[in-house]
């Protein structure tokens, strides 16, 4: 009886080896621009996942001053990024919605490095029910981000400054 519970734990194990992803600690892939909050979190879960063209469309490809082989560049040492909301404030203009949101980062490299910096991203949305195609979902226009010494942990989004 011991050897038969011992060969169903063995083939159990075995089997469960099977089912899991390749890369365990690889986040789920989300991409979900239907609020400012949520394309904020797909943003950082592309970078997490080092899907580096799904975050440059995130920035609806204007991101001042750079051009996407310099994008990736920036994120070619970094393997994990944290970050913290601050609370959203909105505005209409002219059949669009602004968003600014404040934001805490942390990066990580692979050799133990990290760094916290504070920032804002700015989003806009045109009016959806007056599109015409292609259709542009929430993206952001505008962001900025500066290095801050204080932990992350212990760091808070502060307000925008645009």
């Amino acid at each position: 009886m011991l050897i038969h519970r011992l060969s169903i734990f063995l083939l159990t194990v075995l089997f469960s080896l099977f089912l899991l992803p390749a890369n365990a600690s690889e986040p789920a892939y989300l991409d979900n621009r239907s609020t400012p909050q949520s394309l904020v979190t797909s943003y950082f879960n592309a970078l997490n996942r080092s899907e580096f063209a799904r975050a440059w469309a995130y920035w609806n490809n204007r991101i001042e001053g750079t051009n996407f082989e310099d994008f990736v560049e920036g994120f070619t040492s970094i393997n994990d990024i944290g970050f913290k909301m601050g609370k959203p404030v909105s505005e209409g203009a002219a059949g669009s919605t602004f968003t600014q949101i404040p934001l805490v980062v942390e990066y990580h490299d692979e050799d133990g490095w990290k760094e916290t910096y504070r920032g804002c991203f700015l989003m806009r949305i045109a009016t959806p029910n007056i599109q015409s195609p292609p259709f542009v979902g929430h993206h952001f226009e505008r962001g900025y981000l500066v290095p801050v010494d204080i932990p992350f942990q212990d760091a808070a989004p502060g307000e925008c400054a645009f």
